[in-house]
């Protein structure tokens, strides 16, 4: 049984993706979603969605997204445990965390959009290309 979802908001950072020992491509991403009545004194406080893409899918989210792209993510949830216990605790304690692992990720923003988000990697790594070859 699954516990599906779909988000809509904007990347906190930069996509990172790892090559597994097989060749495969994983991308992590950090999404920050608006909730309406999330906001303290004036300022909109995020829920913020660690995302896991797999395959040509992460490919992809590390060519062409970046800090403040805003995107749609389909997918479920998938448990993740971690160690919580600091230097000063007296026993090691696990928690959970939920993470979603992405069956789509659908990019809301126009590739010649003027906004930071919606700048290709590919775009500003030829304009820096060029810059070095002047």
């Amino acid at each position: 049984m699954y516990a599906d979802i779909t988000i809509v908001g904007f990347l906190g950072a930069d996509p990172e993706m790892i090559i597994t020992e097989d060749g495969g491509s994983v991308t992590n991403i950090r999404v920050a979603v608006n909730v309406p009545g999330k906001e303290r004194d004036g300022v909109i406080n995020p829920q913020w969605y660690g995302v896991v893409t797999f395959g040509k899918q992460a490919d992809a989210v590390n060519e062409y997204l970046n800090k403040g792209s805003k995107v749609m993510v389909s997918g479920h949830f998938r448990p993740e445990e971690y160690d919580a216990s600091d230097d000063d605790a007296k026993y090691e304690e696990l928690k959970t965390s939920l993470k979603i692992v992405a069956q789509t990720v659908v990019f809301l923003d126009s590739a010649d959009d003027s906004s930071e988000g919606g700048k290709t990697k590919k775009k500003e790594k030829a304009k820096k290309e060029k810059k070095s070859k002047n």
